[in-house]
């Protein structure tokens, strides 16, 4: 169990760091943390694309992405995959 856990009402009322919320990934549904927070590329590449634990996360899209973390650019979001994945 993460050192501050981190439930999924809680993603609607504030705005976590990278490392709370990493603490707290395998409890939170993938989508909410996407639309709910502001997620670096990196973080996106590592814990968010590409994820298909459950069914409503599996439809993530690079166009969910850029829509609900409108700071990032696609060219960050795929070279940080990229990086991922090697």
């Amino acid at each position: 169990m993460p050192k501050q856990t981190v439930f999924l009402s809680d993603l609607y009322k504030r705005k976590y760091s990278m490392e709370e919320l990493a603490n707290n990934i395998d409890y939170l549904p993938l989508y909410k943390v996407l639309v709910t927070q502001t997620l670096t590329a990196d973080f996106i590449a590592k814990y968010i694309y590409g994820q298909e634990d459950c069914v409503e996360d599996s439809y993530i899209t690079k166009e969910d992405i850029l829509t609900y973390q409108s700071h990032i650019h696609l060219e960050n979001l795929n070279t940080a995959i990229s990086q991922r994945s090697k």
